[in-house]
């Protein structure tokens, strides 16, 4: 099945016209706002028209159009609220805004390697911020590790250099390690002497396992996380978006998690 049928796609389907009813419904900033405002509290159109800032005349306008659409009903005292149907449309609408927030990045990456349950909660990632540069990205992995105390999850296309003798630290302090690579992967570009030696590590510490394709750079601890995606010649440019709040650290847990079971030990 293609995703255009997934959407109900064909000729004369009506959950297809319902859905450009209601994208075109979504598309102006003050039934936004207004949906917005209505998911927090009941109003009536007088209070709405005054928080923001808007006529009555276009506050009434929008509320008709928005009831008429399902998003938000009456209640008998007269006031306005979002409905179940439009509380749950709300929900969704974090993924569209990180999405259009960063409408350049995605237009040259891609997440069409990941389950399509992780792509719908794309939102989860709303507070994170963009590095725009490899550099910049590669130092943040290197303190998430530095400050790690409890685990170090490493799912990447390519041995990090940097992070070798830091992972040997997180270890020391407790810290267990799992790491995600191509089966592939060479050792990495530095003298042998400066790589550490995992050996006494590995039973308890330290698990490794194969992934025959790398899709999404994801590098946790138990604070902080780092996700990169790939351009569209499927290639890691090591840009991507630095996470530090609970809800973008889960999205990561799970991801890793969802991967790692894919995963073949070494």
């Amino acid at each position: 099945m293609t995703k255009y049928e997934l959407l109900g796609g064909r000729d004369g389907d009506s959950s297809m016209e319902r859905l450009s009813e209601l994208l075109f419904e979504l598309s102006n900033e003050d039934r936004l706002r207004i949906l917005t405002e209505l998911e927090e509290s009941p109003a009536k159109l007088t209070h709405i028209s005054q928080k923001l800032d808007l006529t009555v005349q276009e506050t009434s306008r929008h509320l008709a159009r928005m009831t008429k659409a399902g998003l938000i009903g009456k209640t008998s005292k007269g006031q306005y609220q979002s409905t179940s149907y439009g509380t749950q449309i709300i929900e969704l609408l974090p993924s569209f805004e990180f999405l259009s927030s960063n409408r350049e990045y995605f237009t040259g990456h891609s997440v069409s390697g990941l389950p399509r349950r992780f792509i719908g909660r794309l939102g989860e990632l709303a507070q994170s911020i963009f590095a725009d540069n490899a550099v910049v990205l590669f130092q943040q992995v290197d303190s998430l590790v530095s400050q790690a105390e409890k685990f170090v999850w490493i799912q990447s296309d390519q041995a990090l250099a940097s992070t070798l003798p830091l992972m040997v630290g997180a270890m020391e302090r407790g810290a267990t390690i799992r790491t995600l690579l191509p089966p592939d992967l060479g050792p990495p570009n530095i003298p042998g002497e400066m790589i550490p030696d995992f050996s006494s590590y590995r039973s308890g510490q330290m698990e490794n396992r194969h992934l025959e394709s790398i899709d999404v750079l994801t590098i946790l601890s138990e604070k902080s996380a780092v996700v990169a995606f790939p351009n569209l010649e499927g290639r890691m440019d090591y840009l991507g978006f630095s996470i530090n709040d609970e809800m973008g650290l889960d999205w990561c847990k799970d991801l890793f998690l969802h991967f790692w079971e894919q995963g073949v030990p070494i």
